[in-house]
């Protein structure tokens, strides 16, 4: 898909919501922290979110676990706070293990030592249930499905430039809506980039962004198979991705497979194509290593790796790359506008 260089204008009398003290954008963690941590001030706050569900990349991505809240060495819990608020609320709905229980190297961090001791293990729809809860017990009000698609800027002060709120598309259509403060929390400088700063995307020779993974879960795995495997070969610093580039090597794992497994149900997409060891390398996978244990002490989907499934990716598909923009100020090196 290409832009052409034609061009349309367009205008549209739009209609006004209410104004807020503070106009949260995206409800990701920073924008539930920033939202319920206003509104606990006892000011007005709206957050506007363009999923129906708040959590961001952890609920619509299943980005987990959550990195790690404490030092590099894991002496001492760093973030606490709102996050730490948000963790508890998992906990009390039996979808999150506290981080103080997790130690580098385990099963919920993929094994990985560096930079993964005490991280969070979380079930999505936990997070979204607690992040939602919060917000209404401090009395944020949420605008979801809803994005923003441009910023309302007070340029009279050449020299000072303000935000003054955002138009947001929905199923209603076009809205306005002003704050005294905005909060870009779109997580891609959205607000900033409409508001004119100058940002960046991509790599600097030639714009290119970084392939997006697609989350997945992997079902049915024997987790204590997967457990001893990686204790047995320590010298795999990525067992995971050792064994898939073993299988693939000698023709066992088809170089298409995740592309094919695109067009078919997921419950099979794999099961007819890959043989049960190569099924087995795709069980082997952080993501299922990560679900927090039951009440009882046991992980789901506990047996054998060779009836190994796909479960349904994240809750939204994310095929492609996103648009991530950096946002370092103007081109002749300036203030960007702010608040």
């Amino acid at each position: 898909m290409h832009q052409t260089a034609r061009r349309y204008a367009y205008s549209a009398d739009i209609p006004e919501l209410d104004d807020v003290d503070v106009l949260v954008i995206g409800g990701g963690p920073s924008g539930l922290s920033a939202a319920v941590a206003a509104a606990r001030l006892g000011v007005r706050v709206r957050l506007v979110e363009r999923y129906g569900f708040l959590g961001g990349n952890l609920t619509a991505g299943l980005v987990g676990p959550c990195m790690t809240s404490y030092s590099l060495d894991g002496s001492q819990q760093l973030i606490r706070g709102i996050y730490e608020e948000f963790v508890q609320r998992m906990m009390a709905l039996g979808g999150a293990l506290h981080p103080s229980t997790i130690p580098a190297g385990s099963a919920y961090c993929g094994f990985i030592v560096y930079g993964h001791d005490k991280v969070t293990p979380f079930q999505p729809e936990a997070a979204k249930v607690a992040a939602q809860r919060m917000c209404v017990e401090a009395g944020v009000e949420l605008l979801l499905h809803t994005m923003v698609v441009d910023a309302m800027v007070d340029d009279h002060d050449a020299d000072n430039p303000r935000v003054l709120g955002v138009v947001c598309a929905g199923k209603g259509g076009l809205r306005s809506v002003r704050a005294k403060v905005v909060v870009d929390c779109s997580a891609d400088g959205d607000v900033a980039h409409y508001a004119g700063v100058h940002t960046r995307q991509g790599r600097e020779s030639d714009g290119l962004s970084q392939p997006q993974t697609l989350f997945f879960r992997v079902q049915n795995v024997d987790d204590q198979a997967v457990e001893d495997y990686v204790r047995a070969h320590p010298q795999d610093f990525r067992p995971f991705a050792s064994i898939v580039a073993k299988a693939t090597a000698e023709g066992a794992f088809p170089r298409l497979a995740v592309a094919s497994a695109f067009t078919k149900p997921w419950n099979r997409a794999f099961g007819a194509s890959i043989p049960a060891a190569s099924c087995a390398a795709m069980g082997l996978t952080p993501l299922n290593s990560r679900l927090p244990r039951s009440k009882a002490g046991s992980r789901p989907w506990r047996c054998s790796i060779s009836s190994a499934t796909i479960c349904p990716a994240s809750n939204r598909w994310n095929y492609g790359t996103r648009q991530p923009r950096s946002a370092y100020g103007k081109p002749d090196g300036s203030m960007a506008p702010t608040n």
